[in-house]
């Protein structure tokens, strides 16, 4: 259990999604980039697998299943997914309006950059990496002038211009069209170099084992007094005893969700055997 009169325990702040979490630092053995991971049969489905920690086999518990979230790599794999999407969108959009100008029709797609849709998810994306931030900037000026050519184009069409709408549109597919190509591209690449999970190695009696987070902030101090049982407030701890408290930041009074390391393994018994089996069977290093 957390002691919730320790105002000099010093705390490793982690995020974890979009919130933050404090783990106390005594029960802490070490912190570590995430190494690769080896699959467990049977084990719990928050335990992702084991890890090589200077020789020695440590389990790994992710700890965004263990709190109900989606795992970082799938989240990331998502992203990614969602911007080959946007990619494909605005070479099939460009298509369409050359096919428009070709056929001599009307065209019904978006010309709004705010309205299509990575318009709308590149308007609300937020990030506080700076190499991502500056990434996703130049996306703004390309973006915008591939629809801006519609306009463009479609008059040109009403005044009988073919030729010169069309190459307005080739110019632009070789213009902003590519430029925006070659920003999907470095943007994938960034977002999967910036998976950077951590793993951080706790204590127990048998072995030690490891949790991940995506991300840890600060070792901090805790506002003199500021720990308080989540039931205080009406709000109903995790079944497994997980988060059962939280606390406030001593210099910037932000609220951290406190986990209990020593509840983390409620299926120790249940992990333990997987992993001995493993071990036995030789499947594991």
């Amino acid at each position: 259990m957390i002691d919730a009169a320790e105002d000099k325990t010093l705390w490793a702040i982690v995020t974890i999604g979009k919130e933050l979490f404090a783990i106390r630092l005594q029960d802490i053995q070490t912190m570590v980039a995430l190494p690769p991971v080896t699959a467990l049969p049977r084990a719990p489905v928050c335990v992702r697998g084991v890890m090589n920690l200077r020789g020695s086999v440590v389990p790994v518990v992710d700890l965004r299943k263990r709190l109900g979230m989606v795992p970082l790599p799938a989240e990331m794999d998502d992203l990614i997914s969602m911007l080959n999407k946007r990619e494909e969108d605005h070479k099939n959009w460009l298509t369409e309006l050359e096919s428009s100008i070709r056929d001599k029709r009307g065209f019904g797609l978006e010309t709004d950059p705010h309205k299509c849709a990575f318009g709308q998810w590149y308007d609300h994306f937020k990030t506080d990496k700076l190499i991502l931030a500056s990434l996703l900037k130049k996306f703004d000026a390309p973006h915008r002038k591939i629809h801006a050519i519609a306009n463009t184009v479609l008059a040109l069409q009403k005044d009988g211009k073919h030729d010169q709408a069309l190459k307005s549109i080739d110019d632009t597919r070789n213009g902003a069209l590519l430029e925006m190509v070659q920003l999907f591209a470095s943007l994938r690449l960034t977002l999967k170099e910036s998976l950077r999970e951590i793993a951080i190695v706790g204590r127990r009696e048998k072995n030690n084992f490891a949790v991940i987070v995506d991300a840890v902030e600060t070792v901090s101090l805790l506002e003199r007094g500021s720990i308080e049982p989540l039931a205080n407030n009406g709000i109903h701890s995790d079944e497994d005893g997980l988060v059962t408290s939280f606390g406030k930041l001593e210099k910037s009074g932000k609220l951290v969700m406190i986990l209990d390391l020593s509840n983390v393994f409620k299926q120790v018994g249940e992990v333990d055997a997987c992993l001995d089996e493993s071990m036995g069977m030789g499947a594991l290093p």
